[in-house]
């Protein structure tokens, strides 16, 4: 009996709270993330995925686990559960401890009693408020044995996203009978069986368990249908999603992929994709920074949250109306506006809220917008330093070790009337921190005509900006040079780091888990295709899911289920 089965018999839903918190989203774990800040597979930027095609006695599928539902992906679920009924992630976040990651990946957040007592007070909150004749009709007429069966059954494969088993029909039913006998009132019965199934693991948590006795296993239709709906849309499966779980035709590769594609073609469905690129380039941190209001009197919430919208319109209209390739994505010569924002940057608008494309040539792409560049900055200036160790790091997925403590008691101030550059370029010409700010400092260089709110400028401190930048390895080894930010954008774009850098983060965020060296021969095909389909992003996408490390299991060491 698997650790699902067991805790989804414990009666008490205290002792439901007590096993989450146990829960750590994995059966034995041992494809944990490597440590050490090393790649997730051989090479490093450059060769992150290796010239030749792994050994394939190296790779293996992941073991079958457990997946925690991320905080927007549970949103989602009460969403489509309980329409009306307004439930936000903020209710919960503040309870959950994120270690940082994505937030598919269920092992970047420690489940904390606080935030298991926050969900069930949500649980006691919802179904105290849910319109039981929306989920429930016959219990308004008669609330017989089979109105009760019918009503759990329905219920409970909504809620858990798969038919009950027999058993755990029978313990619902059972339940609702007693509370209705303690009650006298089938509607308070209701209630406490919609309270009981949203605190079990099945609906907090979807299984990745598959079916058979083979050492690797394929998913089973109703997991694969999760999986597929929680990794493209953000959300649980839909009715057609569900249909062909239901009829057992989702197990062919032929007929998942094609849901995969329909879930990808509309940008609405495709949730879980726009929300990577926005995880991916931080594009909520800009919300959370303060800006000298002396420097900057017109920036302020408002500006804040259009440039968030401005990078998520920009990621639609790339992947659904523009050619929705990675290239463009970093390159292309206009942003998305609405005349607030457009004035603001100063770009010339037809007037109006609507978004719509905006031509620029100063910068390009998602680095030449307002959410990263404002994000990156201090309150009153550019930060060279975060720039170019942000591209490094999430753009070309290198590593740069932290700086030891006693750097900081070398460090000269700045003069007045010095520019950064120039005050940079003096700190780091001596000792040793030239070694890895080689590696940052000339991405940053590049994007220094935009200020700290990412309005161009053309001199900093009086002095005239030196936009020229260049690109070295992670070995010091100079690769190129470039001027300003669209170059920056041209170089970053053609090389063969970022684009498997993206597939590798893709990896991470649709399978919730950081890739291992027994994933290296899934990505390692991912990226061939994602490199055959000339960049195309939604193609990595469905390439991802349709990957052995998505769809495969190996069973538990020890043999359970």
């Amino acid at each position: 009996m698997s650790r699902l089965e067991h805790i989804s018999k414990i009666p008490s839903p205290l002792a439901l709270l007590l096993a989450l918190v146990g829960c750590t989203g994995t059966i034995g774990d041992p494809n944990a993330p490597l440590e050490n800040n090393e790649p997730p597979v051989p090479g490093g930027p450059g060769g992150l995925l290796g010239d030749e095609p792994p050994d394939p006695e190296s790779c293996a599928p992941p073991e079958a686990g457990l997946r925690r539902l991320g905080l927007s992906q549970l949103e989602a679920t009460f969403a489509q559960l309980f329409p009306g009924v307004p439930v936000r992630q903020e209710t919960l976040a503040a309870t959950l401890a994120n270690t940082n990651g994505f937030t598919t990946d269920s092992a970047t957040f420690a489940m904390t009693t606080p935030y298991v007592t926050s969900l069930f007070e949500l649980a006691l909150e919802v179904s105290d408020t849910v319109d039981l004749d929306a989920i429930a009709p016959c219990l308004a007429e008669d609330a017989n044995e089979a109105c009760v069966e019918e009503f759990v059954d329905d219920f409970g494969r909504r809620t858990f996203r798969r038919p009950l088993r027999a058993e755990e029909q029978d313990t619902y039913t059972s339940f609702f009978a007693n509370e209705a006998t303690a009650s006298g009132d089938a509607n308070v019965a209701a209630r406490q069986t919609v309270r009981r199934m949203l605190m079990s693991p099945d609906f907090l948590y979807r299984t990745e368990l598959g079916a058979g006795d083979e050492e690797a296993v394929s998913l089973t239709p109703w997991e694969l249908a999760s999986a597929i709906s929680y990794g493209v849309g953000d959300a649980p499966p839909d009715d057609a999603l569900l249909a062909k779980a239901a009829d057992g035709s989702l197990a062919d590769p032929e007929i998942a992929k094609a849901e995969v594609l329909r879930l990808l073609d509309e940008p609405e469905r495709a949730i879980g994709v726009r929300r990577f690129f926005r995880e991916q380039f931080h594009g909520d941190e800009v919300g959370t920074v303060s800006k000298d209001s002396n420097v900057f009197p017109d920036f302020d919430e408002e500006i804040a949250e259009l440039m968030v919208q401005e990078r998520d319109e920009f990621v639609r209209e790339v992947l659904w109306a523009d050619d929705g390739t990675w290239q463009t994505l970093m390159t292309a010569n206009y942003t998305m506006a609405n005349e607030t924002l457009a004035d603001f940057y100063g770009f010339a608008h037809d007037g109006g809220d609507e978004f719509v494309r905006i031509p620029k040539d100063e910068s390009r792409g998602l680095l030449g917008q307002g959410a990263f560049l404002a994000a990156l900055a201090t309150p009153s200036e550019t930060h060279i330093i975060e720039r170019g160790h942000f591209i490094r790091e999430e753009v070309l997925c290198g590593s740069i070790p932290a700086p030891p403590p006693s750097v900081f008691d070398n460090i000269e101030p700045r003069a007045a009337g010095q520019s950064q550059r120039d005050w940079l370029e003096t700190q780091h010409s001596v000792g040793t921190c030239g070694t890895c700010h080689r590696q940052m400092d000339p991405l940053g260089f590049a994007f220094e005509n935009f200020d700290a709110v990412g309005r161009w400028r053309d001199d900093d401190a009086g002095n005239p900006i030196d936009a020229s930048g260049a690109l070295y390895d992670e070995d010091g080894v100079f690769v190129t040079a470039f001027e300003g930010a669209s170059e920056a954008a041209d170089v970053l774009a053609e090389s063969q780091a970022t684009s498997q850098c993206v597939a590798v983060q893709s990896f991470e965020f649709v399978v919730g888990r950081a890739p291992t060296e027994a994933d290296a021969c899934a990505l390692y095909d991912v990226n061939q295709q994602f490199e055959e389909s000339g960049g195309n992003l939604r193609e990595l996408f469905a390439e991802q899911v349709m990957s052995a490390a998505f769809a495969l299991r190996i069973r538990a060491g020890d043999g359970s289920r």
